[in-house]
């Protein structure tokens, strides 16, 4: 079977390069295994890749639906190894759909087994997406004590995917902090790692985080430069959620220069790429930021529609029990800092 473990590693690979390729050649290659007869171990990983060409295509709760059948797979043949894979699937699908607290739930779980079977990875993966949460429901503090364990571990283990990630979410909490100098300082660490893994959506969000950093810091030519050269690097590799966040976070630049207009035209082309992943939070920084704009140049009638969306994406985006929920979950930050200090 060492044929299937090869057609695994392609997709996976093509899967960082183009999703709407990894997309189709998974549906083809799943459509072939149902005719021949294949391990319950293969059968089981290729579910298991599907569901995450599913999820990276967006379509959340078909992902979600199919990770549970997968579960289902993974408990009956016993294949234990693959849960802790499963459940980060599992919530980061929970997560798009803003199923908060079940998605902490979920990467909890995935963190207890993944410490288990030394799954390192998989760990770390887990709690950078808890941060999010955390950090939605303005637990700044927990959000960024989880984003640096996490990056600590990943260096520690040089784990190029990990380090990228973790590096990404820690650099964009520094530039939302105001301290830029750091966050320039995490991404010029990460660069050699985000290139060697080769996911050109994080090789472009590494790029607007250090575009953002010397905005910040006023160096608004480099600024414009790493902006516009995301959005190329965007169009080429054809990727619709990388270029959509780049028009975004260009069009507040655009927007802090006092140039409305062209920050009107770069965030409405965002938007419309934006709608196809349906993730709140982003949606209503786009609301905001367009709002701000077209007050500017005296369209209320457009700043009224923004302002509408915004308090619609506000509202939906968490609920008023989320807090106090995820104060009762079963979060263990010392046991993922154990493990650094364990290996280190």
């Amino acid at each position: 079977m060492s044929s299937c473990r090869f057609f695994f590693q392609q997709l996976e690979e093509l899967f960082l390069f183009d999703i709407e390729q990894a997309y189709v050649a998974s549906c083809a290659l799943l459509a072939r295994c149902k005719q021949i007869e294949l391990s319950a171990l293969h059968s089981t990983k290729m579910h298991l890749l599907h569901s995450k060409m599913l999820w990276g295509k967006g379509q959340y709760r078909p992902a979600l639906y199919s990770i549970t059948q997968t579960l289902k797979k993974i408990q009956n043949h016993s294949l234990f190894e693959l849960k802790a894979e499963a459940y980060l699937l599992r919530g980061q699908c929970n997560l798009n759909l803003k199923r908060h607290v079940v998605a902490v739930e979920d990467f909890t779980y995935a963190v207890e087994l993944a410490l288990e079977y030394s799954q390192i990875s998989i760990a770390i993966e887990s709690y950078v997406n808890i941060s999010q949460i955390y950090y939605f429901a303005g637990q700044f503090d927990a959000s960024k004590e989880i984003l640096i364990i996490g990056y600590r571990l990943a260096v520690l283990l040089n784990d190029h995917k990990q380090i990228t990630k973790s590096g990404i979410f820690l650099s964009n909490y520094l530039n939302e902090s105001g301290d830029h100098a750091s966050a320039l300082y995490i991404l010029n660490q990460i660069e050699s790692s985000s290139l060697q893994y080769g996911d050109m959506t994080w090789v472009v969000e590494a790029g607007i985080n250090i575009a953002t950093a010397y905005a910040g810091m006023n160096e608004n030519e480099l600024a414009e430069v790493y902006f516009e050269s995301m959005l190329a690097i965007s169009n080429f590799n054809h990727a619709v959620w990388a270029k959509s966040l780049t028009l975004l976070k260009y069009g507040e630049f655009l927007i802090q220069q006092n140039r409305f207009e062209e920050a009107i035209n770069y965030l409405e082309i965002s938007a419309e790429g934006i709608k196809q992943f349906d993730y709140g939070n982003v949606r209503r920084q786009s609301a905001k930021l367009l709002l701000n704009a077209y007050k500017h140049i005296g369209d209320f009638k457009s700043a009224l529609s923004e302002i509408k969306k915004y308090k619609q994406f506000s509202e939906s985006l968490l609920s008023d029990h989320l807090l106090h929920d995820l104060k009762a979950s079963a979060l263990n930050l010392s046991r993922l800092d154990r493990s650094r200090k364990k290996n280190n």
